[in-house]
């Protein structure tokens, strides 16, 4: 009597853990780079003004819950990426804290347990993203501009996302650059971002009396109605056209992609950028310039930080 021989159990696929953090949200899941696909997606809020010990945490374990879930679904994971909304140097040093009060060794001694880890800006990140596999496939030169809770830019050029010698190439929207006046007839500068991102729109409905409770109510009466909330999307939406024609007309990109969770959502404010960038480009080369949604939608990042640490 022959015995069956048995069979032996298939060996875990390898994946990257990639981790998104937004001033609002964190993201994580599992990348498979044979598949391309992203398992075992996970969201929680940052809770990013509890400091930057508390995020850190909550990064940390929202890792783990993403990791237990891949190892009961036969997913290893091999690499960590983790797209942060700050400056990254050459050497992965964390170089700003406007959002999260955060050091570099401290993120990969909270993830190392699963693999090596790969610190990245979150723009350049979602850019590669979509440079691999989105919106800008094929493209000889396409802008990234991420609209959420903060406004970044990256420019990608055949494939490769430009970071600047010192990982710097991404920030227009931080600086005082649009001119307002106060009640005293005072001539000010704002920064676009204090205007224009998702707690920008909220700050200017309150101040005009907008019964919205965040920037996605503010969004939805937009669309429904006229009144405030489309006044401030409008206006909002045309200001950023502005100033991503500036970066356009310097640059002179062959698309134009519009990410993060503002610029993702559909309605008035992705119309009304689109509808407004035109006005503001000069040469026939940018009267044709392309404008799309990033294809990848709010996961870009989430892809990009693991395929960041696939090609470090």
């Amino acid at each position: 009597m022959s015995k069956k021989r048995l069979a032996r159990p298939a060996r875990p696929e390898r994946c990257v853990l990639g981790i998104d953090v937004g001033g609002t949200n964190i993201r994580a899941g599992l990348y498979n780079p044979r598949s391309g696909s992203m398992s075992c997606v996970r969201a929680t809020e940052t809770q990013a003004s509890q400091g930057g010990r508390h995020s850190l945490a909550r990064v940390a374990a929202l890792a783990r819950e993403v990791v237990e879930a891949g190892r009961a679904a036969r997913l290893s994971v091999f690499k960590v990426g983790i797209g942060i909304p700050e400056l990254v140097g050459p050497a992965g040093q964390i170089q700003s804290s406007c959002t999260l009060p955060w050091r570099a060794p401290a993120v990969r001694a909270s993830l190392r347990a699963h693999g090596v880890v790969t610190i990245a800006s979150d723009v350049f990140a979602a850019a590669l993203a979509e440079a691999r596999l989105g919106a800008g496939r094929d493209q000889q030169a396409f802008l990234y501009v991420t609209v959420g809770t903060g406004i970044s830019a990256a420019l990608v050029i055949d494939g490769d996302v430009y970071t600047g010698p010192h990982g710097h190439a991404l920030s227009f929207a931080s600086g005082p650059t649009v001119a307002v006046s106060n009640a005293a007839g005072e001539i000010l500068f704002e920064a676009l971002e204090w205007r224009v991102s998702g707690p920008g729109l909220l700050r200017r409905a309150k101040i005009l009396g907008s019964a919205a409770a965040d920037a996605e109510a503010v969004c939805r009466t937009a669309l429904a109605e006229p009144g405030i909330d489309r006044d401030i999307v409008d206006s909002a939406a045309s200001e950023l056209a502005v100033h991503v024609a500036i970066l356009a007309n310097a640059l002179d990109p062959t698309l134009i992609v519009l990410g993060g969770g503002l610029g993702c959502a559909p309605g008035r404010y992705w119309s009304t950028f689109r509808a407004a960038l035109p006005r503001h480009t000069w040469g026939p080369s940018m009267r044709r310039l392309a404008v799309r949604q990033a294809q990848l939608g709010t996961r870009a990042g989430l892809i990009g930080a693991a395929l960041s640490a696939l090609e470090a």
